[in-house]
């Protein structure tokens, strides 16, 4: 199931993810991946830019660490992809494999 959080962002689970009628209608061509280790980038090899994260999918992981330096990182990569896709006029999916944990917590 995908979700239309605003114009141009999308929040979706991964089936929703490797389907090529809602990427093509949607035209989403920048897709953030929550869940790297287990879904592919699928649609890379047919120029769809991903940001992809390697995050498990345990209520203990720790998503976003500010470390030493009080900067978030991983937060500001996010922010940059997104905001790159919109000032393109494209679309962005944030996918993991159920769309209510990881990918929520990104949009």
């Amino acid at each position: 199931m995908a979700t239309r959080i605003k114009d141009g962002i999308f929040v979706a689970d991964g089936e929703s993810s490797q389907d090529g009628e809602f990427v093509e209608m949607n035209k989403i061509s920048y897709v953030i991946n929550c869940a790297g280790r287990q879904l592919p980038n699928m649609w890379a090899p047919h120029g769809i830019r991903y940001l992809t994260f390697s995050w498990e999918d345990e209520p203990s992981y720790r998503l976003f660490d500010a470390h030493d330096t009080g900067r978030c990182v991983v937060a500001e990569q996010i922010c940059a992809f997104v905001d790159e896709a919109l000032i393109s006029g494209e679309a962005v999916l944030i996918h993991s494999l159920r769309g209510t944990g990881r990918a929520v917590a990104c949009a």
